[in-house]
């Protein structure tokens, strides 16, 4: 149930063999986040479908007015330029062909991958001698204006390719104690708290970790992995562990991969279990391009059909802190955000409302807190 950003690819100016129908109404809440380089775009579906099922997504980028295909409701655009303002339509395409153009998005400036230049100047009697170098990005760069409907929480993107965690990444683990929900009487929420690879900058999820949900009303807890977007496990859906889990315990998530194998480790140290599988690589095979710490309220499938995904709402989860917090990229560990691993903080907004935020990383870049702000 996690979200993933899928990989956008160019899409032709037109697609033959569209039969004769009603065409989809336009997608609507078109929403823009800026990435280094690159632009996440996310939208609701249409209220109409049309004549037939929705087949993809067509999403226009503006001022460069090319068209990129997406098959999910949030995509991640890429090879954008950093000083240039862009707006964001999207329409739905079904048997008949493509629908209208949404209203436009916010407007966007990617962002720039952080560098910085320093002079020094050594003179002696006979001599002068300049020297410029560039440094690797700031091992606390922090963006503060990305927002997300769906997460709160830390990710790291790919280092500068001089730093000795170069992509892709292979581990990603923390440790919290499991929020205390406050539930409505009657109401369905979820909270998710997990650690994974590839949420943000892949087309699957790899990632474990608690929810703290309110079923009815009523409190309910439990730890989950999954893989998102593979098929061959679970058809890309989380898998329950069958273990307890209560308010107040310590729990303990990493997921990792070497010589081609994914192993998902979840840790109850209050309830004396630890969980362990693995799963060969699959088809398609994960990126390892980014890595989470993330609060999210999740998308409800029913019948395990993609098409019929929706966020549900945020549990009240008051506050939640990871610590421990830790990344490996080819085999090197780091605290998160030391040794030049960029990453950027992420609020979960919904409109014009910041439902969750992180706090700002600690001394050492192994800790922070996410803090539910609510509708």
């Amino acid at each position: 149930m996690a979200i993933a950003l899928v990989l956008a690819s160019s899409l032709l100016a037109s697609t033959p063999g569209f039969a004769a129908g009603p065409r989809p109404s336009a997608p609507r809440f078109v929403h823009a986040v800026a990435g280094v380089g690159s632009v996440v775009v996310s939208f609701e579906r249409p209220l109409s479908q049309g004549s037939s099922p929705i087949r993809d997504f067509v999403i226009k980028v503006i001022p460069q007015f090319r068209l990129v295909s997406c098959h999910q409701t949030r995509c991640l655009i890429r090879n954008l330029r950093a000083d240039t303002t862009y707006l964001f339509s999207v329409a739905a395409t079904n048997r008949s062909g493509r629908g209208a153009f949404s209203v436009e998005s916010n407007r966007v400036v990617p962002l720039r991958a952080s560098t910085s230049t320093s002079t020094s100047t050594t003179t002696t009697t006979t001599t002068t001698s300049t020297t410029t170098t560039t440094t690797p990005q700031s091992p606390f760069f922090v963006t503060t204006n990305v927002t997300s409907a769906s997460w709160a929480g830390y990710v790291d993107v790919p280092p500068p390719a001089s730093s000795p965690l170069a992509t892709p990444f292979t581990a990603v683990s923390a440790s919290w104690v499991v929020p205390k929900v406050t539930c409505t009487p009657g109401v369905d929420s979820h909270a998710l708290e997990w650690v994974g690879i590839d949420g943000y900058g892949g087309v699957t999820v790899e990632q474990d970790g608690t929810n703290t949900s309110c079923s009815n009303g009523v409190p309910t807890y439990g730890a989950f992995y999954e893989m998102w977007g593979v098929p061959s496990v679970n058809n890309g859906f989380w898998i329950s562990i069958n273990d307890p889990v209560q308010a107040g315990d310590v729990v303990t998530s990493s997921v990792s991969e070497s010589n081609h194998v994914w192993s998902f480790n979840v840790v109850d140290a209050t309830q004396h279990w630890t969980f362990t599988t693995v799963v060969p690589d699959p088809n398609p095979v994960p990126q390892q391009s980014s890595a989470e710490f993330i609060v999210e309220t999740p998308q409800i499938c029913p019948n395990s059909n993609p098409s019929t995904c929706t966020t549900t709402t945020l549990s009240n989860f008051a506050s939640v802190t990871f610590t421990n917090i830790a990344v490996a990229s080819a085999g090197v560990s780091s605290p998160e955000g030391v040794a030049g691993v960029p990453n950027f903080g992420v609020s979960l907004t919904q409109g014009t409302a910041t439902l969750a935020a992180p706090g700002p990383l600690g001394p050492s870049g192994t800790s922070f807190s996410v803090t539910y702000s609510g509708p």
